[in-house]
């Protein structure tokens, strides 16, 4: 599973230029990337396929060799391991940056601010804490995950899933496998 801080580590375009867009892989990958589609198509299994892509990531990482200095990749595994509930400005100092230029090089490197990253994280972990405990009602799941209030709470999940929390986990079975990977 590709984590967050990856996508920095395999292209060179700043992740917030790609944010909600639909572009053509060749622009950001080159021609080579439709051997590797072509490959993956005529693959015989899953696993073949897989692999054929691990091959072209890890291409990509070493040939762009890039200096990171991991402050970012810290700042991601600190967020997920907290559940996305850390103060913006702990997290800017813990990585020895100026908050402006800690939230340009997390939106640049992950694609949003560390902010709505914290936000998402705390989404996942709501979901996730459902699928634990089914019977744990909104308001405990609310307090469980870091808000202050329930109206916080179902404000950030309407806005991420377009449904409110009691909407989501009526229709949509509680399943979040991003804390499977921490």
């Amino acid at each position: 599973m590709l984590r967050p801080a990856a996508f920095n580590a395999v292209i060179s375009v700043p992740a917030n230029e790609l944010k909600n867009e639909n572009i053509d892989a060749t622009l950001i990958f080159g021609a080579g990337i439709k051997e590797v589609e072509e490959r993956v198509k005529s693959a015989i299994d899953k696993k073949s396929r897989v692999k054929i892509i691990e091959n072209f990531l890890e291409s990509l990482i070493i040939r762009k060799n890039r200096f990171d200095d991991g402050r970012i990749t810290e700042a991601v595994n600190i967020l997920s391991a907290r559940g996305g509930i850390v103060n913006m400005s702990s997290l800017s100092q813990h990585a020895n940056l100026s908050h402006r230029h800690f939230e340009r090089r997390f939106q640049a490197e992950i694609g949003i601010t560390a902010k709505e990253f914290a936000r998402v994280l705390r989404f996942q972990r709501a979901i996730h804490m459902k699928q634990l405990n089914n019977n744990l009602t909104l308001t405990n799941l609310a307090y469980v995950c870091g808000y202050h209030d329930q109206s916080h709470f179902t404000n950030d999940f309407k806005s991420i899933s377009g449904l409110t929390p009691k909407q989501f986990f009526k229709i949509i079975p509680a399943f979040s496998d991003y804390y499977s990977f921490l």
